[in-house]
């Protein structure tokens, strides 16, 4: 699988994912149970069904994307892209990044220290697969926080009394 295919899986998982949480039922839920409310007040715990959608993935539709080290090689902040893989995620590979520096690149390419390198955080939705009993799985919508780039900035410098 290419790291374009990939890409284009992990936005169609989300657009998917969207459309799942979409098509949620609007009813209280707790603990995986529903409250039903009586008219005298009181309230009755009835166990919850499981929604399943349809879920219909199309390539052709992803954009086109700058890959990630061309942007990190021209950044004052330069980084590498690695990949993680995980069979029982989707998308199964993301991609994340590590600041290559401590300092930040000069105006002539030199380090230097007056502003440090720090990467940039951003959360992702993917789903997780789990195994409901030996021979089914369902898939649970989760959040990753991930670095996609760095970014230079002031050194936190603390004053001593």
């Amino acid at each position: 699988m290419t790291m374009r295919n990939t890409e284009t899986l992990m936005v169609l998982c989300m657009l998917g994912a969207v459309v799942l949480l979409m098509g949620a039922e609007g009813t209280s839920v707790n603990r995986g149970r529903k409250i039903q409310r009586r008219s005298n007040g009181q309230s009755r715990v009835k166990e919850a069904k499981t929604n399943t959608v349809d879920l219909i993935l199309d390539p052709n539709s992803m954009a086109s994307s700058v890959p990630l080290h061309q942007v990190g090689n021209n950044s004052l902040s330069p980084w590498t892209v690695s990949y993680t893989h995980d069979r029982n995620r989707v998308p199964p590979y993301i991609a994340k990044v590590t600041c290559l520096l401590k300092g930040c690149l000069n105006a002539g390419g030199r380090e230097v220290m007056d502003f440090e390198s720090k990467p940039i955080f951003h959360q992702i939705l993917v789903l997780r697969r789990v195994e409901v009993d030996r021979r089914s799985y369902a898939y649970k919508l989760e959040t990753e926080t991930i670095s996609v780039g760095c970014t230079c900035v002031r050194p936190n410098v603390m004053q001593q009394k």
